[in-house]
Formats: structure tokens, sequence, C-alpha cells
């Protein structure tokens, strides 16, 4: 078992050592405040009546290739990013298991709506 866990276990790479000198907080991400989201889809803010994606570009824009939207009332945070060397980097320094939030749309659709066809099995596309 231990030669199994030795060969699995990677020393760190210029990669890793690179993106945790030049990483940030997750709080000091640019982003719009939850205030600003508010003001920004009521009628007369600079998001309303746009679509999702001149919403993205309006944002991006604004603060950046890579920004945080504050979650609030249930909702959890999530971060933008139009920089594709952006995934490289997460998705070689996550980990051997890492963890993929679930569409919710998906989700309550196999759980609620569909549930008689898809019983215990929720599928790749959620799991």
């Amino acid at each position: 078992m231990n030669a199994l866990a030795n060969s699995q276990s990677h020393p760190k790479s210029n990669l890793d050592l690179a993106v945790s000198k030049n990483a940030r907080r997750f709080h000091d991400m640019p982003g719009p405040t939850k205030f600003q989201l508010l003001r920004g889809f009521i009628p007369g803010g600079k998001f309303h009546g746009h679509s999702l994606k001149d919403f993205g570009n309006i944002c991006r824009k604004e603060f950046g290739d890579l920004y945080k939207i504050s979650g609030g009332y249930g909702v959890p945070s999530i971060v933008m990013s139009f920089n594709p060397d952006h995934f490289e980097k997460v998705f070689r320094t996550e980990g051997v298991c890492p963890f993929r939030r679930p569409s919710a749309s998906f989700s309550y659709y196999r759980e609620n709506v569909r549930k008689d066809f898809y019983k215990d099995m929720l599928g790749l596309t959620i799991s």
C-alpha cells in the first residue's frame, strides 16, 4: 500500500510554485459587490435589459479577465475567467479528487421532476 501511495505523490512542479507565489486571496479578487449587482439590474442600471453574455462582457471590461461574482441568499460565489491559461493552472493544482459542484437545475430536474426515470442514478453530468 505504501508503494502505491508513494507512486501517486508528485513533487511540486514549477507551475505549482508559480501559482502559489502569485495567488491572491479570494476576498481580494475584483468583482462587483452585492450592492453593485442589485443596483446594476434595476431599471436604469448598467446591467438592466442586457443578456447574460453582455453582463459578462461588461464585467470583463471593468474588472479584467478574472473576477468574482459574490453570492448571497444561499447561492455560492463564483469566479469568472476569460483566460484559458487559468483553467490549466486550476486543473493542475486542485489535486487528485477535485470537488465539482453539480448544476442546481440538473439536480432539481433529476431529483424532483423525473425522479421515476433517474431513481438513484444521477449520471455523469451532475455527479
